[in-house]
């Protein structure tokens, strides 16, 4: 990702300050004397209240939204003091209602690291993009010493044969090694002269682009033990001709750069793949092309609103490496993964999705995961582990995702991953090897799950933002309930049952498959008709009946919309193309997915992507499940899932002031021959930018 540079700062440094909200002059505010608001268990702090109202009340909560404490105080000379000491390490907020008005804050709770932290875990940073230094020391304080940022082209070679490291860059470098981080340095982007300011696609270009990152290996030889060369180069990042042969255009520039970085490197790493998702045509493609004799390791960028499925996709990276490879095995790095989730509750999910596709990630033999981002910046506000210079919370307030990432650290940085315990597909338990101690992450990603396990000895289980609790076995057993946030379990966990979980009949994931009638699945399309003047598709809307969103569109009668299929709906085919082989049509970004899809708009008409599975046996089940759409621009994505042509649950998801996410539970009977479909609209009009969707459904036995 690249956001714009910052021109300037937000604000001076001072005390954390948490504003009023609703006002434009503070009637309340609260320092707390700590940068960026993080304490170490057992450390003594005190918040003070400023205010002009003559009394206030206060409310601590915890990262599970529970009041840890609460409390009245009287303001003297327009201030009063909160004393605490901080014993339990986790996410909290304070809230202090004063005169009507209220200010809010946001503090962590983490041990200190203890000595170098590992190599395995680092952040995302746009130091070269104006970020300001000061806020490095809140890096140290993770358990972090590895941060990935950029060193421009642009700015190194302003003239052409000329290098020289502005004052900027060399500022941060600075300031990072004195902090003892080590840089992942990304090479890019473009340069004026060479290739007319275009991505380097002549050999001229190359040897340019070459030329520059050797400069930038011997400046900084004693620093910078790994570069990147490009970044998302499949994705925003190839301007010009490069776009013609995107593969073989980046496979000649990481060749020439390899050569000249191992010239006088030789003991430089060098990461290649400049990949965002983790497109298999993509790599595929580099590699057939030679790519891997250029590259020590292979960067992947594995963003995704959901984070089960990934393993599948990591599974066949590291057979397409291996396979082009002589069977041998390449170092995986993750330069940059996140969670951008606009809900009230976004940051808090991210906080949990960080610690399930880690887990993911490093069982599937990645060695490096870089989070993106360090703070909210520019337009990826709320992905940040803490808060922007000028938030209303706090300079640098710390979000949920800032305790994760310590306890993440401390529990998995040096632990060696054993691999997935069998269970139930929707139950998570990754074993991990600390030390000689036996550690696991869990969670359940449908529905509450209960485990019987054996326990030779009490195990500690540890929350995303560090809070633990201790369970006692009985009779060498525990029970343990599973839920979507997941849990470090340490301590002497044997074999696990799961009595409660009733059975899975069909998963729209799990049986994803690339042909028809596959365990029961279909893929086809269906077109519906334009919006009239109030905006609505000609066909009915829903009623709202409690499972029906009244702002998804739905069509016209009971039949099942497989065989309703227009003219203007072209048949999908299983195809590939530079990002993924699955199912697609004619009409432009149309597909549907393991995970969902995304629908198309032709000729005036809308068209809907559609999944249908059609049961061999009858009776009671939970149609279960969730619907995610990751961008909050756009008028909106419908979910929509009919039984035999009949809408049992919709909703519309993003758009202005909707929320992109939704769970759902939902029982029926089935009947043998019963068809389920789950389709996937541009919403309430024909806009379908942004409309990527994952549409997940499980059929549970009841």
């Amino acid at each position: 990702m690249r956001p714009r540079p910052e021109s300037r700062r937000a604000v001076a440094w001072g005390l954390a300050l948490a504003l009023l909200s609703g006002s434009a002059m503070a009637d309340v505010r609260l320092e707390t004397g700590r940068f960026g608001n993080v304490f170490a268990p057992g450390e003594e702090g005190t918040v003070r209240v400023l205010t002009d109202a003559p009394s206030f009340t206060w409310t601590l909560t915890d990262f599970d939204g529970k009041t840890v404490d609460s409390g009245q105080g009287k303001a003297q000379g327009g201030a009063a003091a909160l004393p605490r000491r901080w014993q339990v390490p986790g996410y909290y907020e304070l809230a202090v209602e004063a005169g009507g008005q209220t200010a809010t804050t946001s503090l962590a709770v983490v041990p200190k690291p203890e000595g170098k932290g590992p190599a395995r875990f680092g952040v995302m940073t746009h130091f070269a993009q104006g970020w300001e230094t000061d806020i490095v020391p809140l890096i140290a304080r993770l358990g972090v010493n590895h941060v990935r940022d950029e060193l421009y082209w642009a700015q190194v070679e302003k003239e052409k044969g000329r290098y020289a490291v502005p004052d900027r860059y060399r500022a941060y470098m600075q300031a990072l090694g004195a902090a003892g981080i080590t840089p992942l340095v990304v090479l890019s982007f473009e340069n004026k002269h060479y290739d007319d300011g275009q991505t380097p696609h002549t050999a001229a270009g190359h040897r340019g682009f070459a030329n520059y990152a050797r400069f930038l290996a011997q400046t900084f030889r004693g620093q910078v033990p790994a570069v990147e060369v490009w970044n998302e180069y499949n994705g925003s990042f190839c301007k010009g001709p490069c776009k013609q042969d995107r593969p073989g255009t980046y496979v000649a520039m990481l060749a020439e750069t390899y050569r000249t970085l191992k010239a006088d490197r030789p003991d430089l790493v060098v990461a290649g793949g400049a990949a965002v998702l983790l497109p298999q045509p993509w790599f595929q493609a580099l590699f057939d092309k030679g790519a891997l004799d250029n590259m020590d390791a292979v960067a992947i960028h594995p963003y995704r609103p959901i984070p089960e499925g990934l393993e599948d996709d990591l599974e066949v990276l590291q057979r397409q490496i291996r396979d082009a490879n002589g069977g041998r095995p390449k170092p995986v790095w993750a330069t940059e993964v996140g969670r951008r989730d606009p809900s009230p509750q976004g940051r808090h999910n991210a906080a949990r999705y960080m610690v399930k596709i880690s887990a993911i990630l490093l069982t599937g033999g990645v060695d490096r995961v870089y989070w993106y981002l360090l703070r909210d910046y520019d337009k990826f506000g709320g992905m940040g582990l803490v808060r922007s210079a000028d938030d209303p919370m706090g300079m640098y307030a710390p979000a949920p995702t800032y305790p994760a990432y310590a306890t993440l650290v401390a529990k998995l940085g040096t632990a060696e991953p054993m691999g997935r315990v069998k269970t139930d597909p929707r139950t998570r338990l990754y074993r991990f090897d600390a030390g000689g101690a036996a550690r696991h992450v869990a969670w359940s990603s449908d529905g509450p799950s209960v485990l019987e396990a054996e326990a030779s000895g009490p195990l500690t289980l540890t929350t995303p933002v560090g809070a633990t609790t201790q369970v006692q076995p009985k009779g060498g057993r525990v029970t343990l309930t599973l839920d979507e946030t997941p849990v470090y379990i340490d301590g002497p966990l044997g074999a696990v049952k799961e009595p409660g979980r009733k059975p899975l009949l069909a998963d729209s994931r799990l049986d994803f498959a690339g042909s028809q009638g596959a365990k029961g699945w279909t893929y086809t399309t269906l077109a519906v008709a334009p919006p009239d003047a109030a905006g609505q598709p000609a066909a009915l809307a829903a009623k709202a009946d409690g499972n029906l969103d009244p702002a998804c569109p739905l069509p016209e009668g009971r039949a099942d919309i497989a065989a309703r299929r227009a003219a203007e709906s072209d048949p999908l085919e299983w195809k590939a193309n530079e990002w993924s082989t699955t199912w697609r049509g004619k009409v432009p970004f149309l597909e549907v997915t393991p995970q969902g899809g995304h629908p198309g708009v032709t000729k005036g008409q809308q068209v809907w992507v559609v999944r249908n599975w059609t049961a061999e046996t009858g009776g009671p089940v939970l149609l279960k499940g969730r619907a995610n759409r990751s961008s909050s621009r756009g008028d909106g994505t419908c979910a929509l899932m009919l039984l035999d042509g009949k809408p049992v649950w919709s909703a519309l998801l993003g758009g202005e002031g909707r929320p992109g996410q939704a769970r759902f539970s939902v029982p029926e009977t089935l009947k043998p021959g019963t068809t389920l479909t789950l389709a996937i609209t541009p919403g309430p009009g024909l806009d379908v930018n942004n409309d990527s969707t994952s549409f997940e459904v499980q059929v549970e036995a009841r």
